[in-house]
């Protein structure tokens, strides 16, 4: 995993709000176990 990913995240987030586009439903890992990584939203 990138260790800017949630930067990127962010920065897509920010876009779609920008040009007025419906929020997107984003995910994010929680890797901080990476033998049992879980899923957010």
């Amino acid at each position: 995993m990138a260790p800017d990913f949630a930067a990127h995240e962010a920065g897509f987030a920010a876009a779609l709000h920008r040009l007025g586009a419906e929020p997107a439903a984003l995910y994010h890992l929680d890797t901080t176990r990476p033998e049992n990584p879980a899923r957010g939203r």
